[in-house]
């Protein structure tokens, strides 16, 4: 029985690495998130005409990256149930 329990710990290791890896994305994409709005909410209070195309570009790039984290958030809500219906 030494084998088997070597392979169920060997599996459990990869489960929690494979969970490891789209939460670590999600967490990368938050920061990512935080620093775009930070940089809007800066530029936006300037108004100058040479910074408007800034805040364009700026506010593009947070829409896509609120896209992802949705994307990612909703990965891992699904890789969640997944994992409870299948221990329940």
């Amino acid at each position: 029985m030494p084998f088997t329990s070597a392979i169920t710990a060997f599996f459990q290791a990869a489960t929690a690495a494979l969970w490891a890896f789209p939460l670590w994305l999600l967490w990368r994409q938050s920061i990512n998130l935080e620093k775009l709005t930070d940089e809007i909410i800066e530029l936006e209070g300037r108004s100058l005409p040479s910074e408007r195309a800034k805040l364009n570009r700026l506010q593009i790039k947070l829409a896509n990256a609120r896209k992802q984290h949705d994307t990612l958030l909703a990965t891992v809500t699904a890789l969640e149930s997944r994992n409870k219906s299948s221990n329940g």
